[in-house]
């Protein structure tokens, strides 16, 4: 955070479609980590009074019915776009000094 509060620090320094770019990666990372413990709560079913023990035996049962074969591979196709889209936008930055 110190990175964002001082006026001299580089994020200050960076162009407005930059810093746009940045915050709107931000929202997002927040709406997948909201949206990660929503689905989360649809697998365990928090509940006020429910103990540890409760919420992981939910958590196995969830578990234990198994996926479609389909839906495996949709995740899993998913998952490995975004996960070349990061390691290609990765390899391609570069560091200025």
């Amino acid at each position: 955070m110190r990175e964002f509060a001082s006026a001299s620090a580089r994020a200050a320094t960076l162009p407005r479609a930059a810093k746009v770019l940045y915050t709107a990666f931000c929202a997002f990372v927040g709406l997948g980590i909201a949206s990660c413990a929503g689905l989360y709560d649809g697998i365990v079913a928090f509940a006020t009074r429910a103990t540890p023990g409760e919420l992981y035996a939910r958590l196995i049962a969830h578990y234990q019915t198994g996926i479609a074969t389909r839906a495996l591979l949709e995740v899993t196709h998913a998952h490995l776009f975004v996960s070349l889209g990061i390691s290609i936008g990765h390899s391609q930055t570069r560091t200025f000094v």
